[in-house]
């Protein structure tokens, strides 16, 4: 957790096959905000945030990972690498991709969608990041500590639906607990 005047930010950082889910994440938010903000006489809120970041490497996704080259299979997880028009043997790095979604003109809320190459790390291989960023900017009509709680649900919503468009059906099974 980070406390700072201006702005609480919490991380849960995965742990080797143990890793966190949104309720952990929702748990701690609604824990420590109002403590936040009596301590520093915050009775408004701007911004709200949820980034997710998902690493696809031998580490921690290796039926990804040819076993030869150590490179990530990245059409076997993202759809918009599965269907590269043309002939080629494969896809190799760089795998750069920015996309930026409004999710409703009615809502001050935007998704950032990253996608980069991991440089190749000897022993581990290469490896590829996928970032989801949610954020609803509310300079506009501030939130309240109830409504920010409210609003990190929707955006959370927002990820796993993009998250759901964008993972391979092979990912996604794979990524479920056995």
């Amino acid at each position: 957790m980070r406390v700072r005047p201006e702005r609480l930010t919490i991380n849960l950082h995965p742990e080797k096959g143990d890793p966190h889910h949104f309720d952990e994440l929702y748990a701690s938010l609604m824990k420590w905000l109002p403590q936040w903000s009596s301590h520093f006489g915050a009775t408004e809120f701007t911004v709200v945030q949820l980034d997710y970041i998902n690493l696809i490497a031998v580490e921690t996704t290796p039926q990804f990972v040819d076993s030869k080259t150590g490179a990530v299979r990245i059409g076997d997880v993202l759809e918009v690498f599965s269907r590269v028009p043309g002939q080629s043997e494969g896809l190799i790095p760089p795998y750069d991709c920015d996309i930026g979604i409004l999710i409703d003109k009615t809502r001050p809320a935007v998704l950032r969608m990253h996608v980069h190459g991991i440089e190749f790390r000897p022993l581990l291989g290469g490896g590829v990041r996928v970032d989801f960023q949610a954020a609803s900017d509310r300079r506009q009509h501030p939130l309240t500590a109830t409504e920010v709680g409210t609003e990190t649900k929707f955006l959370h919503d927002v990820v796993i639906e993009k998250f759901d468009a964008v993972f391979t059906a092979k990912a996604k099974a794979s990524f479920e607990p056995k």
